[in-house]
């Protein structure tokens, strides 16, 4: 997979995993938006989950946001990336949560733990790393109590209500935040494209829960940038408050994320990609066809990580 604002950089990142990784992180800038009604919360419980947060940078104010939490954005991608391999290794014997082979690359980049003869357990350390995402707007703007009924199939008449439910209404913008420590280049393809890839999240995905991931930004250095809350209560501050008519878009977010956000990066060995970079990288990540041969080279890298791994686990 050929994408030249990032095989440009390749320099910066490493050849191979290593569980020695040297100070090297991409951090990644995702807007989530739902394209339909979503459900995110814990386990059985009806009631979105959701914390109180200071509202912006620039106000005291402080109001109760809805979250995707980072387990659960993790768990769905990793499923995707799962899925894509399969595409292509139909064989690849690896599944959540029981069997996890720690050769794929999948498992090199979210890690895992097995017990190996002769080895004990091999742990991998996950390398990307999530945050929660929180919505832009104010939970009681974005979430509604939706009341469901159950119909009698013989006269087709409602019957009473069975209950209600808490749902994310549908275009509330989530922002979201993830770093990959110590990538190779082939890794931050691997994992955008998932990303672009991976349409449904929360606990009720086979009728809602459809958003759609739209990249912000990427930036190479030594260090973990952005927050997703710091990024959250910037596009508070310069779209939402004090406005008359509030409205969210990825083009106002992607300008506030290159015109204010950026300006908080203060890493070493900073690689900022600029706007019209950041669009053209989506763009050829979308576009751009997983290969055998290309995932096959991945598949060494991953193996091998694996293998040191276990050597030592064996020391």
């Amino acid at each position: 997979m050929k994408i030249d604002l990032l095989d440009s950089e390749s320099e910066w990142f490493v050849k191979e995993p290593s569980p020695l990784a040297p100070a090297k992180y991409a951090t990644i800038g995702v807007l989530r938006r739902t394209l339909d009604y979503a459900a995110f919360r814990t386990e059985a419980d009806k009631y979105t989950n959701s914390v109180a947060t200071p509202a912006g940078r620039k106000t005291h104010d402080v109001i109760e946001r809805a979250l995707i939490l980072a387990s659960k954005q993790k768990a769905v991608e990793r499923r995707q990336q799962n899925k894509l391999v399969r595409d292509l290794y139909p064989d690849n014997e690896c599944y959540l949560k029981d069997y996890l082979c720690l050769e794929c690359p999948v498992c090199a980049l979210n890690g895992g733990i097995k017990a190996v003869k002769g080895a004990g357990d091999v742990s991998i350390k996950s390398r990307i790393l999530y945050q929660t995402a929180f919505s832009v707007l104010p939970f009681d703007q974005v979430v509604e109590s939706i009341t469901f009924n159950a119909v009698d199939e013989r006269t087709t008449k409602t019957d009473q209500a069975l209950g209600e439910r808490e749902l994310v209404k549908p275009d509330t913008y989530f922002v979201s935040t993830v770093s990959i420590l110590s990538p190779t280049v082939d890794e931050l393809k691997f994992y955008l494209y998932s990303l672009f890839n991976t349409t449904r999240y929360g606990a009720e995905t086979r009728g809602i829960g459809v958003i759609e991931n739209k990249l912000l930004g990427v930036v190479l250095s030594d260090t973990e940038e952005f927050s997703a809350l710091g990024v959250t209560m910037d596009f508070y501050d310069n779209l939402i408050a004090e406005k008359e008519n509030p409205q969210m878009n990825f083009v106002s977010a992607l300008d506030v994320f290159h015109d204010v956000c950026v300006e908080s990066v203060s890493g070493n060995g900073q690689r900022i990609y600029k706007k019209d970079e950041v669009v053209q990288i989506e763009k050829d990540i979308r576009s751009a066809e997983i290969t055998k041969s290309w995932l096959q080279g991945m598949f060494k890298t991953s193996k091998k990580f694996k293998d040191v791994i276990a050597a030592d686990a064996k020391k």
